[in-house]
């Protein structure tokens, strides 16, 4: 990984100082040991420090394109850069480097906004157009890559993570109770809120586009895009599964290509092996593509029921490799690990094994810089789950698991307007069918400045919420919304909401769950102790 963060000026009539940009850089210096590099000009900073993983003779950043009026600094990897690469210079540009970065400007110069959705990797990005005088942060589709920006008065802060933010001295550090809200509501930060008031997380798939104002009064404008979401077949469009053995074919030859994408490095790589089927069909994979000598990691702990280095042993043998590499993880290690692990994720963390994969992370980083890892298909359901179809002796079938319509609410403009068009998505009589958590006893008095709320919708499966997206019962009722409401709606596939604080467990069908706003109401005194323990933690980074 590497490490981005800036600073810009929105009136673009003040220079940023120096030593804010480099406080910020030493803030991440974890991630990017290697090298730093920076951009001064008038009104805008960028910095970098890097991770050396491709090109590691000429990688530096910030990387320009040939007349040095479009600037990049950037996190991650873009997996088809050579192809990228042969496609500019055929165009008639000129590429001089050998990192990925490279292309990014040059692909801006082709396609301007156009251009994230054909990058195609993990990253996250910021560029500074000088002709256009504008600033553009990106994220990939699937927000592997992090970033992190605030706004505080007429100045515009990012960087790859909160503390950089802080080292700032620009950005206070205040808890927003609304993220622990989420951390216990949805057991993860969907974004764009965090746990520092202020501070958002670009979401993923999004990119943020800056303009800064300028000296005959325009104002700044600072806009959200969406440049990709995730999309699943409609209901009844499933591709069967008649022919299975062309199915687990085409998903082999899918596997195949998105490990070796990611094993491509100027550095060794490596795998975690647990034992599991993800891990274990991941590091055959990669030994397959690389050769029998990677090195892989797992972890022991102490427990025998929970150990799974006879599984992880097992693997290797079968897939000829060495025996994995060992990290003896403890209950106590658990314990010592967490504040270690809050600096690091700078939120609660509520799976524990996150612990254990930091130690393990450590142990690797010494001799392996890249590492291919299991675990992903967990998210999609489990290993007999992937990319929308289950694949059963009965065929296939939609994605099983639930998915989330989440209405953000910021503000309510009409506070009648809105408890009407809220009443209306509840008695509809459409093709909605998911559990809509709202109380309608409550929108009047939000009306103003109240605290952001959340309404959630939940279907029995991604295409059921599709469809409704899809349909003209939710363009009537989206166009309602926005004009009674400051509001953002995203789509979430897998949230565990049947088992969230608030939830009665009322019948099925349109709307019929009822929502206890009191459950969702922060207790305060809990959530200030946990923020301030937190907010200590990450001061002392």
């Amino acid at each position: 990984m590497c490490g981005i963060a800036g600073v810009i000026d929105l009136t673009q009539q003040r220079a940023v100082p120096d030593e804010i940009v480099r406080r910020m850089a030493r803030a991440i210096v974890h991630r990017g040991p290697d090298e730093e590099g920076f951009f001064f000009q008038p009104g805008v900073a960028l910095a970098s420090r890097r991770l050396s993983i491709v090109g590691l003779a000429d990688g530096q950043q910030p990387v320009t394109n040939e007349e040095g009026n479009v600037v990049v600094v950037f996190n991650g990897e873009l997996f088809d850069h050579l192809e990228k690469r042969a496609e500019l210079e055929a165009r008639g540009h000129r590429l001089v480097k050998h990192c990925d970065t490279e292309v990014i400007p040059h692909l801006w110069e082709e396609h301007q906004l156009g251009m994230f959705e054909r990058l195609r990797g993990q990253f996250a990005i910021a560029l500074w157009d000088q002709r256009g005088r504008r600033l553009l942060l990106g994220r990939d589709r699937f927000g592997i890559c992090p970033l992190y920006w605030t706004r505080q008065g007429d100045w515009l802060l990012f960087a790859s993570e909160i503390k950089a933010l802080l080292a700032s001295g620009m950005v206070p550090a205040r808890p927003d109770r609304r993220g622990i809200d989420h951390i216990f509501t949805f057991s993860a930060l969907p974004g764009p809120i965090t746990c520092f008031e202020g501070v958002e997380l670009l979401r993923a798939g999004h990119f943020l586009e800056i303009t800064p104002g300028s000296a005959s009064g325009r104002a700044a404008e600072i806009v959200d895009r969406a440049y990709w979401e995730m999309d699943f077949p409609d209901l009844g469009d499933e591709e069967r599964g008649d022919d299975q053995r062309r199915l687990v074919d085409e998903f082999e030859q899918v596997m195949l290509r998105a490990v070796d994408t990611r094993l491509k490095a100027d550095v060794p790589v490596g795998s975690y092996l647990s034992g599991g089927v993800d891990s274990s069909m991941i590091a055959a994979l990669a030994c397959h593509l690389k050769g029998p000598a990677i090195n892989t990691y797992t972890i022991r702990v102490d427990s025998p029921e929970l150990d799974e280095l006879d599984a992880a042993n097992l693997v290797t043998r079968h897939i000829k490799t060495k025996p994995p590499i060992v990290q003896e993880f403890r209950a106590e290690d658990a314990v010592n690990t967490y504040p270690q692990l809050i600096q690091a994720t700078e939120a609660p963390v509520i799976d524990t094994s996150c612990a254990a994969l930091l130690q393990l992370a450590r142990r690797a980083a010494s001799g392996t810089p890249v590492m291919a890892r299991g675990g992903f298909m967990h998210g999609m359901g489990g290993f007999s789950m992937q990319g929308g179809h289950r694949v059963g002796a009965g065929g296939t079938e939609g994605i099983l698991t639930p998915a989330y319509v989440l209405i953000t609410i910021s503000k309510i403009t009409d506070a009648d307007a809105f408890k009407v068009t809220m009443r209306d998505l509840m008695t509809a009589d459409t093709a909605f069918a998911g559990r809509l958590a709202v109380d309608m006893d409550k929108p009047v008095s939000w009306e103003g400045t109240a605290p952001e709320h959340v309404v959630m919708i939940q279907f029995d499966n991604s295409n059921q919420a599709q469809a409704w997206k899809g349909s003209d019962a939710f363009k009537s009722f989206d166009a309602e919304l926005h004009r009674s409401s400051e509001s953002t709606i995203q789509l979430v596939q897998g949230l565990p909401m049947p088992a969230a604080r608030g939830i009665d467990g009322g019948r099925r069908g349109r709307g019929n769950v009822r929502f206890d706003q009191k459950a969702f109401e922060p207790n305060v005194k809990e959530y200030d102790q946990m923020l301030n323990k937190m907010h200590s933690i990450c001061k002392g980074c």
